[in-house]
């Protein structure tokens, strides 16, 4: 699985946060929307909401990710060293991924 560089723009009052992914069955679009009051909040720099957000699918796939944006260190060693184990453990249709 390929996740591209998130994309963040308001829209009507909302901030919407998406980014592109491709695996290797379809390509499409994984967004956020969030009222503009949460502006603040919200963090166009890294990948990690999407990298959470399609991590069951990826591991359902058996695709290892690659994302085209940096992801936070504690988030990657934690998913990297407790999540994805315990969730392959729990059902032995997600495999682990890299």
């Amino acid at each position: 699985m390929d996740i591209s560089v998130p994309q963040v723009h308001l829209e009507n009052g909302s901030i919407i946060a998406s980014a592109q992914f491709e695996t290797k069955t379809r390509q499409d679009t994984l967004w956020f929307k969030v009222d503009a009051a949460y502006q603040d909040q919200v963090v166009a720099e890294r990948g990690d909401a999407f990298l959470v957000g399609l991590l069951l699918h990826a591991m359902a796939q058996g695709e290892d990710v690659y994302i085209n944006c940096p992801v936070s260190e504690k988030l990657y060693y934690n998913l990297s060293n407790y999540l994805i184990p315990a969730l392959s453990l729990a059902n032995p249709k997600l495999r682990p991924v890299k």
